[in-house]
């Protein structure tokens, strides 16, 4: 809700199957709010749930998240994330997917 302006706020969902526990509705904490927060924090309490080794598929409509983990996160990494927008959240779930 109010992307971009001063009073944004985001939050996002994590869905996996009818009645399964690690179904996720998440509010974003903290004053950096908009949409990309949301889609990144969604991910990572995707991978969070779901233990190590267990196939996991990532549904979701923003290409901002998955050009960022697919395309970009190589180079991010070489050139030690100078500028990049939401470095945090995007090693967050690189470390994650990794791991």
């Amino acid at each position: 809700m109010n992307n971009g302006k001063h009073n944004a706020q985001c939050g996002s969902g994590v869905w996996f199957d009818h009645d399964d526990l690690r179904n996720q509705a998440l509010q974003i904490p903290g004053r950096d709010q908009s949409n990309q927060i949301g889609e990144l924090a969604a991910v990572i309490a995707a991978i969070t749930a779901t233990p190590p080794y267990q196939p996991l598929k990532i549904m979701t409509d923003s290409k901002y998240m998955t050009e960022g983990l697919t395309m970009h996160l190589e180079n991010w990494e070489n050139d030690r994330w100078i500028s990049i927008k939401n470095a945090t959240l995007f090693k967050k779930a690189a470390y994650l997917l990794r791991y």
